[in-house]
């Protein structure tokens, strides 16, 4: 293991009961979800793995697919088998994905006995009309109802999914999310513009003209609208699709923005060391299979050399908006093009390093290009 500090452990649970077009995500639709048998599964790669982290994990972060449907007693063995090894530190950051036609009261009740004290809730919007265009199964009703629903429970720590770009979405229709947003007030926001990724129905359709997106220029003024309605409203806009309130900011990604080593555990997971890279096998029965037999589940790995490190530490460090990325060591091979960025208006300098501008955000890909 390489480093000193350690990142957090991520558990992929590669079931949900319906694939939304737009997703890539690695997962699965059975009829009936092998609770057990996935559960042992990642219990046993927890146990190879859990030598790589250096120290106590800050963080356990639970996605998906839909891991609301993982059986709540199911879940508090891993968490007690993280808390065993590597081990879990004592506040650490203990997150669950869920779907809002999932939440009742009783079962967020059961979450957070076992010891989730953060959720993640995939609301994505709060209009009916367009979660149905986006071929979401929940109504905006199941949004609004899944926030009342867990803070009624007691989370504390509420983050909630916001997409823009969707099918037939209006600025109009965008503002009126921001808004319902900001009076249900959520301790955390997460906003991503719709992404179309090849090898999707969404792809297709959007070729065929059976889908018509908003223009870009659209999508770039909702993102701007959502820096400055939510910026006026408390909330730190402190990575790229981040944003939030006071002592709200996301443990396990901040681990991901800071580049620390972390755990991946599940059918298609990633993981890092601080040196390599791996990605476990995607297919679900064969994991399963594999793992379950004491064999490494491990698809793919790769060790990244002084220019990859380099790079991807650059590049994840510009997503913090708050304080951007030190030029020094690795990345003080950059200082020409960070210069140049500078005069362009794209970075301004801050405490020794870069962070991207307002109008930088505005040209994101182009920035990192300009250091590829």
């Amino acid at each position: 293991m390489i480093g000193s500090q350690a990142g957090g452990i991520y558990v992929h649970f590669p079931f949900c009961e319906h694939r939304c077009f737009y997703c890539d995500f690695n997962l699965i639709t059975p009829k009936v979800i092998p609770q057990r048998r996935y559960t042992d599964a990642v219990l046993r790669e927890l146990r190879m793995r859990a030598p790589r982290l250096s120290g106590e994990a800050q963080s356990l972060y639970f996605g998906g697919g839909t891991p609301s449907l993982w059986e709540p007693d199911m879940m508090a063995e891993v968490i007690a088998g993280a808390q065993d090894a590597p081990g879990l530190l004592p506040h650490a950051e203990i997150t669950l994905e869920a779907n809002p036609s999932d939440m009742n009261l009783a079962r967020c009740k059961q979450w957070l006995d076992i010891g989730i004290n953060r959720l993640s809730l995939g609301t994505q919007s709060f209009d009916t009309k367009t979660l149905k265009a986006a071929d979401r199964q929940h109504t905006g009703e199941d949004s609004i109802r899944a926030v009342t629903i867990a803070r009624e429970a007691g989370f504390t720590r509420l983050s909630v999914d916001l997409m823009f770009g969707l099918p037939g979405q209006t600025e109009l229709d965008w503002e009126r999310e921001l808004a319902q947003v900001i009076e249900l007030s959520p301790t955390h926001v997460s906003v991503y513009g719709l992404t179309v990724e090849e090898a999707t129905p969404l792809h297709r359709l959007v070729k065929t003209g059976a889908v018509v997106l908003p223009e870009d220029e659209h999508a770039h003024r909702m993102f701007f609208r959502a820096h400055d309605l939510l910026g006026e409203s408390g909330y730190v806009h402190y990575e790229v699709s981040a944003y939030g309130l006071s002592g709200h900011r996301a443990v396990h990604n901040g681990a991901y923005w800071d580049w620390l080593p972390y755990l991946g555990l599940g059918a298609g997971a990633h993981g890092f060391d601080g040196e390599r890279r791996w990605e476990n096998i995607r297919r679900v029965k064969k994991y399963m299979t594999q793992t379950l037999e004491g064999c490494d589940p491990t698809a793919t790995s790769e060790s990244l050399d002084e220019t990859s490190r380099a790079f991807e530490r650059l590049m994840v460090g510009l997503r913090r908006l708050d304080r951007g990325v030190e030029l020094r060591g690795e990345c003080a091979r950059f200082k020409p093009q960070a210069n140049a960025l500078v005069e362009r208006g794209w970075l301004e300098r801050h405490e020794g390093g870069v962070r991207v501008t307002r109008e930088g955000l505005r040209w994101m890909n182009d920035v990192l290009s300009e250091f590829l």
